[in-house]
């Protein structure tokens, strides 16, 4: 948003489209002021216009219906979400669901975000056995292939991998708890959902 706010201000053509909506946790519109050094009046607001999450309530922009799901992280307000898009098709509509599971451990609200997802974006910083002591943060291979697998979504795409991981140790973590077709988010690459 600290690029994207650069881009809207300080264009030499200026911008005609008024302000850019953006939704997040309750304080979102001051952290970023924050991080960005600014005061958080005004902060942000005459570029973006700040809306916040409800978990549950869907969010209708354009084409697509997303809908935050509360998680568990060590924040005051962690979401996963869940993008679902309906398109005509030959044989009638068809809706297709990328499922996002954002920071969190393993927790119930996770696997009905992810639910039937065509793609799960789950991320997966932790290592069995390395940081098993540490609850409620993020999730390993392994646990995301079991919330994959409980929600029984169609592709997991594994990101948030620290550099200091070893991926295809990640890769064999998440082979134990999930059957289906499975990779790494690799910088560069598109995927489709």
């Amino acid at each position: 948003l600290c690029g994207l706010h650069v881009a809207v201000r300080w264009h030499p053509d200026g911008w005609s489209r008024g302000r850019i909506p953006v939704w997040g946790p309750a304080d979102t519109a001051d952290r970023i002021a924050i991080a960005y050094g600014m005061d958080v009046d005004p902060g942000m607001h005459s570029e973006f216009e700040f809306h916040t999450w409800t978990e549950g309530e869907v969010v209708k922009f354009g084409p697509f219906n997303i809908t935050p799901y509360a998680v568990r992280h060590p924040v005051e307000e962690a979401y996963a979400m869940r993008v679902e898009a309906t398109e005509p098709g030959p044989d009638g509509p068809t809706t297709r669901v990328l499922a996002y599971s954002g920071d969190t451990d393993t927790c119930p609200p996770l696997v009905e975000a992810a639910r039937g997802a065509d793609m799960f974006l789950c991320e997966a910083a932790y290592h069995e056995g390395r940081d098993d002591a540490i609850e409620g943060v993020h999730l390993t291979g392994k646990r995301a292939g079991a919330a994959a697998t409980e929600a029984r979504v169609r592709r997991l795409l594994l990101t948030h991998l620290p550099v200091w991981d070893d991926s295809i140790r990640t890769v064999a973590e998440a082979r134990e708890t999930y059957s289906g077709d499975l990779a790494v988010a690799v910088a560069g690459v598109s995927y489709v959902v």
